[in-house]
């Protein structure tokens, strides 16, 4: 990757992901940022690479919270979602007339 002041001997890519998958499986991460990226117009690998870790970082972020929740519900429960299923915006979907 591209940056103003690049770090000799720094992390490589599987290094990075993996140090970062142990960092949101040990903690509770509530946010994260991308600091800085200087790449010349004709570099499209590093935005990518960039891209790809920010990829990564939500997917793991989305593990961690699936994890301390059990998995992913199958359906929508609670008081708030009941009275809609079946819906939209109180209104009975099989009455509703739509026109475009």
């Amino acid at each position: 990757m591209s940056t103003g002041t690049p770090e000799p001997g720094g992390f490589l890519w599987d290094e990075a992901v993996k140090l970062l998958n142990q960092i949101f499986r040990s903690k509770t991460v509530v946010g994260f940022d991308v600091v800085e990226l200087s790449s010349a117009p004709w570099d499209r690998n590093s935005p990518v690479a960039v891209a790809r870790l920010i990829y990564k970082m939500l997917g793991f972020k989305l593990d961690s919270v699936r994890n301390s929740i059990g998995g992913w519900p199958t359906a929508p429960k609670g008081p708030i979602l009941a009275h809609l299923r079946g819906s939209y915006h109180g209104k009975d979907l099989k009455k509703q007339e739509y026109r475009q």
